[in-house]
C-alpha cells in the first residue's frame, strides 16, 4: 500500500517581537553605514585635495581624470557589497540616471558598480564644491572658496595656487 505524503506545514510571516531586531536598532545601523561611507567620500576628497597642493595636477583635464582614478580604484566601486551600500546609503543614489544614462539593461544582472560609481562621484563633487576645493582653472577659484589664496598659478609650470 503506498504511503500518504503530507504537506509541510506553512511557514508564518515573518512578524517583529519583542526578540527581533527593533526599528531603533535598524535606525542605528543604518546610521553606521552612512557614517562609514561619508567617511571614506571626506577621504577621498581629502586625497585629491592632497594631489593638488603637491602640484600633481596641473590642469582641468589632469583633475578630471585624477577625480576618475581615485573613484574607479575605491573600494566602493571595486566591490559588489560595497557597490550595494553605496547605493543604499548615498544621497545620489539616483545618480546614474540622473547623468542620463538611461534605463540599465539587467538582462544580465544590475550593474552595482555602474549604479555605486556615479553615486560616489554625485557626492565627492558635492564635498568638492562645498569645500571650495575645486579651482576654477583660468587662473581664478570657484565664488564658494574657502581657500587662503585664490589667485592664478605658481612659477613651477603651472601648478594652481591653492594652499599656503
Amino acid at each position: 500500500m503506498a504511503t500518504r505524503k503530507h504537506k509541510a506545514p506553512k511557514a508564518k510571516a515573518p512578524t517583529r517581537s519583542d526578540r527581533e531586531i527593533r526599528e531603533e536598532q535598524h535606525d542605528e545601523a543604518v546610521r553606521v553605514l552612512r557614517a562609514e561611507y561619508y567617511q571614506a567620500v571626506r577621504s577621498l576628497v581629502a586625497e585629491l585635495k592632497a594631489a593638488l597642493d603637491e602640484g600633481e595636477i596641473r590642469d582641468q583635464d589632469g583633475w578630471q581624470q585624477r577625480i576618475d582614478e581615485t573613484l574607479d580604484s575605491s573600494y566602493w566601486v571595486i566591490y559588489t557589497h560595497a557597490n550595494k551600500q553605496v547605493v543604499f546609503v548615498s544621497d545620489n543614489a539616483d545618480a546614474y540616471f540622473d547623468e542620463g544614462f538611461g534605463p540599465m539593461d539587467a538582462s544580465e544582472g544590475i550593474d552595482w558598480a555602474a549604479l555605486a560609481v556615479c553615486a560616489l562621484r554625485a557626492d565627492v563633487q558635492e564635498l568638492i564644491s562645498a569645500e571650495g576645493i575645486e579651482p576654477e582653472w583660468d587662473g581664478s577659484f570657484a565664488e564658494n572658496s574657502t581657500l587662503e589664496t585664490a589667485a592664478g598659478y605658481d612659477s613651477s609650470g603651472g601648478r594652481p595656487l591653492l594652499w599656503r
